[in-house]
């Protein structure tokens, strides 16, 4: 089983692709994109966030979606998100 392959709604998406959108983003600092379990979809697309603090001090979904419309194709677009102040490095 892959980590970095996401298996949603019948595709398999990359999370490296999604992660390297996302990082084109000026006030992202650091990204780890997830498969989150969903009974319906298989998993959900989920990201966990460090932010630049020289250009944002919060982030919704919302927000996030609008900044990656151009960016990625709905089927890859998050749907839960998850601002953190650092990603633990194993």
């Amino acid at each position: 089983m892959s980590i970095d392959i996401i298996k949603s709604g019948g595709y398999k998406l990359s999370a490296l692709d999604i992660e390297r959108e996302i990082l084109s983003l000026d006030f992202v600092a650091e990204v780890a994109v997830v498969g989150v379990d969903d009974d319906e979809y298989g998993q959900r697309v989920g990201a966990i966030i460090v932010l630049r603090s020289d250009k944002r001090q919060s982030l919704t979904l919302k927000e996030l979606r609008e900044g990656l419309k151009n960016l990625l194709v709905s089927y890859k677009m998050l749907t839960m998100l998850r601002v953190v102040d650092d990603i633990p490095k194993t």
